[in-house]
């Protein structure tokens, strides 16, 4: 069969745009399943690694994916006018406020790719999701890392490096609650951050977790601060990880800018239908909320009594310490328990487990016990 590797060369005279593309490693995602199936020779595999939702999503949200496969060979509403009304129901907020994306990934690379250029900075914190240096990079921009405070978000720290570099800053990235570390920012920790930003500055205040704990809701700054944005998923509570749509709140000047430069037919039919229907149903989302919150303890439980450090979750996953953890993490594998490694965030000797099924859950704690018993 033939193979192609590629190979990157100095000489080859095309090059990219900006050379801190050069610099990039791309997005870490993990192998399907399937392959991890075949490479390791394990049929019985449990993925605890990428924060998706055991409970899977509602049934309505089935229903209506079924329901759509008749429309296939249309293409779908370029201006998602469906998803867009019921999000305005949810939200309580006119249609213009919203823009929607394939995942909230393509809406954080929108934001750089209208907003930022290689002459300016974001910033961002120390261990928060891997995709804002990412696309800071891609932009050719300079990427301002602040230190973390206790594994969160330090807003003190944020303003000085905005101070510091007021002429150049363009963009702040905050995930609330953090990915991967869990942590939280209060409503009035935003609101006094939001106060003495530039309105000049942008901040994006990237909720993917916010239906786990929505003491972070912070929707209503969009409407006080014409610099806000907010962004939201359908990955993680509603169980659509598969069909990738988010969405982005935001004043309808800025949507009004997205929408000159995002992709005409960006967000799938299939995905549309489902989120409509995913939106519509409080009562599976909420049970969601408690079943995680339920898991949280019982993990804090079992952590607690193998001596382990973790960092308190407000999410769907707990960051635990654990010495070396990438051996612990081989191990596992070999077992068919997939977690994620944290090397990549420099957090060395850290593990991020998702909760998952009740038996899932079971199974990585007893063979994680074994292991550190061993």
């Amino acid at each position: 069969m033939f193979s192609f590797k590629a190979i990157l060369r100095n000489d080859m005279q095309i090059q990219p745009a900006y050379p801190t593309i050069n610099e990039l490693q791309a997005y870490p995602a993990g192998k399907p399943l399937e392959e991890f199936k075949r490479e390791y020779g394990i049929e019985d595999v449990i993925k605890l690694a990428s924060n998706e939702n055991p409970l899977g999503c509602s049934s309505h949200v089935t229903l209506a994916i079924v329901q759509e496969l008749a429309q296939l060979a249309r293409y779908p509403d370029s201006n998602a006018h469906n998803i867009k009304q019921a999000l305005s129901e949810f939200h309580d907020l006119p249609i213009e406020y919203f823009t929607i994306g394939n995942g909230s990934e393509e809406l954080i690379n929108l934001i750089t790719r209208c907003f930022v250029s290689s002459n300016d900075a974001v910033v961002f914190g120390q261990y928060s999701f891997i995709a804002y240096p990412l696309v800071t990079a891609a932009q050719g921009a300079t990427k301002i890392e602040v230190p973390a405070k206790n594994y969160g978000i330090d807003l003190d720290a944020m303003l000085d490096a905005i101070k510091t570099n007021e002429e150049k800053v363009k963009v702040v990235f905050i995930a609330n609650p953090n990915n991967p570390t869990g942590t939280i920012l209060t409503k009035e920790q935003i609101h006094n951050f939001l106060q003495k930003v530039p309105p000049s500055v942008l901040v994006v205040l990237d909720e993917a977790y916010v239906d786990y704990d929505t003491s972070a809701d912070a929707q209503e700054f969009v409407q006080q601060f014409d610099n806000v944005i907010v962004l939201r998923t359908f990955s993680k509570a509603y169980g659509l990880a598969g069909v990738r749509i988010g969405y982005a709140i935001a004043n309808p000047e800025i949507n009004d800018i997205f929408n000159r430069v995002r992709q005409p037919f960006n967000v799938n039919c299939v995905a549309q239908a489902a989120a409509v229907a995913a939106i519509t149903d409080r009562d599976f989302v909420n049970t969601v909320k408690t079943t995680t919150a339920d898991k949280r303890k019982w993990f804090y439980k079992q952590f607690d009594a193998l001596g382990l450090n973790y960092v308190k979750s407000h999410t769907n996953f707990i960051l635990v310490q654990i010495d070396n953890a990438s051996d612990i993490n081989q191990k596992l594998l070999e077992q068919g328990i997939i977690i994620r490694p944290m090397d990549e965030y420099g957090l060395d000797n850290w593990i991020r487990v998702s909760m998952g099924t009740e038996v899932e859950n079971i199974r990585f704690i007893d063979s994680l016990k074994d292991l550190l018993s061993a």
